[in-house]
């Protein structure tokens, strides 16, 4: 459900239905060693690395209608998200000028690293989500207190943790 408020106080509700990707609770991935994921995963989000930083700001950590940043991104990398496979869903992951890592265009995103998810710090520019706090809240993830989440401490074929409060907790997977 997406509701939204115009500048002159009308609001808008619109509803899009959502394929489940999972059998079981979505949220419990976020416990599980990610070289182990269960097998009701179908298939990872790709995720592509976007060539350039994203400027935090207001826009960046709340959610609005204004995704211009986020759309540029996606043409950036156009190449390779219109040559995903029919079914498979792909999105950008995107960093700020100072190389740490953000979100992508629709998630929130957790990389593990010593036993345990990392999300990045909403310092980063990152939208501090509904879903991102309750997995906070809860230790299913962890905030990047020490800066380890940069655009360089990305690997290729690295899993990932993506969420956000419409689709719950999907397994991503990075492609470059």
């Amino acid at each position: 459900m997406r509701i939204t408020i115009s500048k002159d106080g009308l609001i808008g509700v619109t509803a899009t239905s959502l394929p489940s990707g999972f059998t079981s609770d979505p949220t419990s991935l976020s416990l599980s060693n990610p070289l182990h994921f269960p097998r009701d995963v179908i298939s990872p989000v790709r995720i592509y690395i976007d060539e350039e930083a994203i400027i935090p700001s207001i826009f960046t950590r709340t959610k609005t209608t204004l995704r211009e940043a986020y759309e540029r991104a996606k043409t950036r990398k156009r190449g390779p998200l219109t040559s995903v496979p029919e079914g498979i869903v792909s999105d950008v992951l995107l960093y700020n000028p100072h190389g740490k890592i953000t979100e992508t265009t629709i998630f929130n995103i957790a990389f593990y690293r010593d036993s345990r998810w990392l999300t990045p710090m909403t310092s980063s520019g990152c939208l501090g989500g509904v879903m991102r706090r309750w997995l906070v809240e809860n230790s299913r993830i962890y905030e990047d207190t020490e800066g380890v989440l940069q655009k360089d401490s990305i690997r290729e074929n690295e899993w990932v943790l993506l969420f956000n409060g419409v689709q719950g907790c999907r397994v991503g997977k990075i492609y470059g």
